[in-house]
């Protein structure tokens, strides 16, 4: 019997939490986003920063890479 009634309220609870998703109102408007142009920029800094030891890690493994193959067709040739 006690099981019953655990099983009756916890459906109970998960119609309810079904039932208040649904009627929130669709009539809002969408916010638009203010964009300050100074913080874009600086956003934009500090990404480049971020990204610039990762840039020359990638620079650096394509020319291995370029030098590993110009070995292997060197080795090839021969």
């Amino acid at each position: 019997m006690r099981k019953l009634w655990i099983f009756v309220a916890m459906t109970l609870f998960t119609c309810s939490l079904g039932l208040s998703a649904c009627s929130q109102s669709k009539d809002k408007e969408p916010e638009t986003a203010k964009s300050d142009p100074v913080a874009e920029q600086a956003a934009k800094v500090i990404r480049d920063e971020l990204r610039a030891p990762i840039n020359k890690a990638r620079k650096t493994q394509e020319l291995g890479d370029e030098r590993t193959e110009a070995i292997d067709r060197a080795v090839q040739q021969k």
